[in-house]
């Protein structure tokens, strides 16, 4: 699928429509891909925090198997919450808000060396990063093309994709832990269960439709 975004009255609806509502709602994401004592923090909308924190240990994972190399963050150069109208290679400014305005992107390694526009370069791991990402509903910007093609950025988009793994905090009897669910626009909803080996291997659940789409009656613990 291509890249989809919800509409910018939906995205004010949903995470707030002012700088200040927004940042009343941001939160710290802990990010490290692979490289000991490489973590940064980041401030992002509360929503995402969770499911950006399972693409970076996802990918985290594939360093440890040997199934991709550890990425290093440059502190000075990762951003993400600004409230700001979209920036264009050409250092005009667009009309539409930024998704950094709402806390649901992030630039990494910025300008050093990743850049923006059609010739730009980029050292994200590709395709391993992106799928981790993707996994999680997040659009990488290098997939844009022309003068569009943004290589250090990842943005919460989860419309562009047939399926999510949709990631939240529950607390059940015994403790708080992680759980995940498949979306539920997915062609089979079904819960999704964690393990040293294989991540996000399907299991059957049990899901009950009501007026608002599908409900999760079973969790299973992701470790």
């Amino acid at each position: 699928m291509g890249y989809k975004q919800y509409s910018q009255a939906q995205l004010l609806k949903t995470y707030g429509k002012s700088a200040d509502k927004v940042r009343a709602q941001l939160v710290s994401a802990k990010i490290n891909l692979g490289v000991a004592g490489n973590t940064i923090s980041l401030p992002v909308h509360k929503s995402i925090k969770t499911s950006l924190e399972a693409a970076c240990k996802n990918y985290r994972n594939k360093v440890k198997r040997g199934e991709a190399p550890a990425y290093k963050l440059l502190p000075k150069y990762c951003g993400s919450f600004n409230w700001r109208n979209i920036k264009r290679p050409d250092g005009s400014t667009g009309s539409t808000l930024s998704m950094h305005s709402f806390g649901i992107a992030i630039d990494l390694n910025s300008w050093n060396p990743n850049g923006q526009g059609k010739n730009a370069k980029s050292d994200i791991p590709n395709p391993e990063l992106v799928k981790s990402f993707e996994r999680y509903g997040f659009f990488w910007g290098g997939k844009w093309s022309g003068g569009s093609r943004d290589p250090m950025h990842f943005e919460y988009a989860p419309l562009s994709f047939a399926e999510v793994v949709e990631v939240f905090k529950v607390t059940r009897k015994g403790g708080t832990g992680i759980y995940a669910k498949a979306s539920a626009k997915a062609a089979k909803p079904g819960v999704y269960a964690y393990n040293k080996t294989i991540e996000a291997k399907r299991q059957s659940g049990s899901w009950v439709k009501t007026g608002k789409g599908y409900v999760q009656t079973k969790f299973l613990k992701a470790s």
